[in-house]
């Protein structure tokens, strides 16, 4: 599973904030990215609250993981509270770039960054604007996502809207979804028009990870029925 490194090309170091290797797909690409890194030379460090769950296991053992302390309970209260923590492992081992895993750790990783060398970056993993939202929530939505792209140095989005969104807001580079693959955008181009008369059908295809399966279904599509296969 893991490489040889590479001789070390440059001195850029990297420390990847992760709050925890779980279940999902932010998880897994975050470890992925350290250790592709590692193997190509680059100074990279993990940094997360947690060491241990599911996707622990694609750590590579010469990856250097450094533990921020937080407190237990809510996810997301538990990351604010790791804030002060944060600034001071930036402080101490004084990182090139600062990169977040995705949509909860943004602004900590900006915050963390500020009035120092560490260069923030920011990585937008799910769309800016949810299919169907809006109102006065989807505003403070989008407005936080300005912030965060005006607070990092760089930030990496997965789609033509959400980078046209944050345009004004500071550098964004376009960084698409790995499973869209040309064949399925020749395919999308070579569709026929709906029918506005024909029933809408949606299909899923991916896996869907076991912390999701917990949530309460939809308001908006209450009752979807879930089928998985093997």
């Amino acid at each position: 599973m893991f490489h040889v490194r590479r001789s070390p090309a440059h001195a850029l170091s990297v420390a990847v904030y992760l709050y925890e290797p779980g279940d999902g797909g932010l998880d897994r690409v975050a470890i992925l990215l350290a250790n592709h890194l590692l193997h190509r030379g680059v100074r990279v460090e993990l940094w997360m609250a947690r060491t241990d769950g599911p996707t622990a296991h694609l750590i590579d053992p010469a990856l250097t993981v450094r533990r921020i302390p937080a407190p237990g309970g809510n996810r997301r209260l538990a990351m604010i509270a790791q804030w002060p923590a944060l600034v001071r492992l930036v402080r101490r081992h004084r990182p090139d770039i600062l990169y977040s895993a995705g949509n909860q750790s943004n602004m900590l990783v900006a915050l963390a960054a500020l009035g120092t060398m560490t260069q923030a970056v920011a990585r937008i993993s799910n769309p800016i604007q949810r299919p169907g939202s809006d109102g006065l929530a989807a505003r403070a939505r989008l407005l936080r996502f300005r912030a965060i792209a005006r607070l990092s140095a760089l930030t990496i989005v997965m789609g033509e809207h959400d980078r046209a969104l944050l345009a004004d807001s500071g550098p964004v580079r376009l960084l698409p979804r790995p499973t869209v693959t040309p064949i399925m955008d020749q395919a999308r181009a070579a569709r026929l028009p709906r029918d506005p008369a024909a029933p809408v059908r949606l299909l899923m295809v991916g896996r869907w990870p076991r912390k999701r399966i917990r949530q309460r279904p939809s308001k908006r599509w209450p009752g979807s029925p879930i089928s998985t296969g093997s």
